[in-house]
């Protein structure tokens, strides 16, 4: 599948609860951010807020500027950003 093929079918997932693990440079981060507007595009629909699971501390930063490279700066109050070795801090709330 080509890039363009992927996203098409990520989108046309209705699960708001979507995992996303594909290869580096195919352009995971701008997938979420569609399928986030999507599932989203009043911020007054959001109730829980947007976790965003990383692997390391260090791609927080990148994560905030994708989202803002893309248009999508409405998001940021909305979104937490936790690494795999505290996701089990969130246990209950999410």
């Amino acid at each position: 599948m080509n890039r363009e093929s992927v996203r098409d079918e990520i989108l046309k997932m209705n699960n708001p609860n979507i995992l996303l693990e594909i290869a580096t440079g195919v352009g995971k981060s701008k997938y979420a951010l569609d399928v986030m507007n999507k599932l989203y595009p009043n911020t007054n629909r959001i109730k829980n807020g947007i976790l965003i699971v990383i692997y390391r501390n260090i791609l927080e930063e990148g994560w905030r500027d994708e989202i803002t490279k893309w248009g999508y700066q409405k998001y940021l109050p909305y979104v937490e950003i936790v690494n795999y070795k505290s996701l089990h801090k969130k246990a209950g709330s999410w």
